[in-house]
């Protein structure tokens, strides 16, 4: 196990809450360099950050989840409009704030889900990107037992209200609720053939990888994930092998595109010769 994982384990609570406090303070103080500091440390970047360039087509890209900013900022080096959604106060404020020189971004103070209307959103005091609207949340389960859980009324919308066209590129990260954000973007779905790429983790709940993938199979797209410089089908992928939380091989994000619009066997070509 590495050094900063037996740190991370060994800690007493009370001085985790005291740097959890210090961190949240200068995050929501300088956000930017906080998103810069973040940035700068490779460790932090998910892999699948470094493929998105090769899904911009000239069109525009959403952010749901849009957290601390890390896939706005890229998205901004490659793609003509980004939009983003994130529901927490602090993150779309803070969002807002970096990228408001930028007339290429817009960002909205709301969750997307299957309905209009409002919910509540569990705030985890130290993991804030553990934020789920699922109550059921099984990560969430686990944080309550060490720290206190944040509740928050938040408005609601369906991607399809947006009526967005030309779509490239679509990032889902919403912690268990990616169901729930595909059951209201039926159209947007159906009338975009954007490339898809969606957190989704077990140990959020159960069954969530097999349900997201054969939900977007109606809408003709087939999975991916991105592993040893590569793009696999997701008919290779293995669960004891691939989604173990404790290897580094862990794989948590999922490609989506639609049947025969990606080259996959170009795009691999490339992908391995950009790591020569």
């Amino acid at each position: 196990m590495e050094i900063k994982n037996l740190i991370r384990r060994y800690t007493p609570n009370f001085i985790k809450n005291f740097y959890n406090k210090i961190r949240i303070y200068y995050r929501n103080k300088y956000p930017l360099k906080y998103l810069s500091k973040f940035i700068n440390d490779s460790s932090n970047l998910e892999r699948e950050i470094n493929i998105i360039k090769y899904f911009s087509k000239g069109g525009q890209a959403l952010d749901i989840g849009g957290n601390i900013g890390v896939y706005s900022f890229y998205m901004l080096k490659h793609f003509n409009k980004v939009t983003a959604f994130e529901p927490i106060p602090d993150f779309y404020n803070n969002l807002k704030k970096m990228f408001s020189n930028n007339n290429n971004y817009s960002v909205y103070n709301i969750a997307l889900s299957d309905k209009e209307g409002e919910a509540t959103i569990y705030i985890p005091d130290r993991f804030h990107g553990w934020s789920t609207l699922e109550s059921d949340d099984l990560m969430l389960k686990k944080a309550s037992a060490t720290q206190k859980i944040k509740q928050l009324n938040i408005k609601t919308k369906t991607l399809d209200c947006f009526e967005f066209k030309d779509l490239d590129f679509v990032k889902i990260d919403v912690e268990g609720h990616e169901l729930n954000v595909l059951y209201g973007a039926v159209q947007t779905l159906k009338s975009n053939n954007a490339i898809i790429l969606i957190e989704i983790e077990e140990r959020h709940k159960k069954g969530s990888i097999i349900n997201v993938v054969n939900y977007l199979k109606n809408f003709n797209y087939d999975c991916y994930f991105y592993f040893n410089n590569r793009l696999v089908s997701f008919d290779e992928f293995d669960f004891e092998i691939h989604h173990n939380d404790e290897s580094e091989n862990y794989i948590y994000n999922f490609i989506f595109a639609k049947t025969g619009f990606l080259d996959i066997v170009k795009l691999n070509s490339e992908l391995i010769y950009s790591q020569k």
